[in-house]
């Protein structure tokens, strides 16, 4: 009741993640372990958290990054939860 090694994986059991995806994900943990050893602001890596999310969106939707140029900016995102929530956001 071994596991045979030698054994080929179908696609459909592989997905392997794509060269852009993987960028994406691999660019935000890059960004969140910089700003955390670097001193960053705590609003430089939600600014940096929020744009890497988004492009992981885009990607997993479209295929590529930054594909909904009409997105609302980090800041209007800000403004629009601190009207939603009542409440100010640090």
């Amino acid at each position: 009741m071994g596991v045979d090694e030698d054994r080929d994986l179908s696609a459909d059991e592989v997905e392997p993640m794509g060269n852009t995806k993987r960028t994406a994900v691999l660019t935000a943990a890059v960004l969140i372990a910089a700003g955390a050893v670097s001193g960053c602001s705590g609003e430089q890596v939600k600014r940096a958290t929020y744009d890497a999310l988004h492009d992981k969106e885009c990607i997993d939707k479209a295929g590529y990054p930054d594909c909904d140029p009409n997105r609302p900016s980090y800041d209007q995102y800000k403004r629009d939860r601190s009207k939603a929530t009542g409440r100010q956001d640090n």
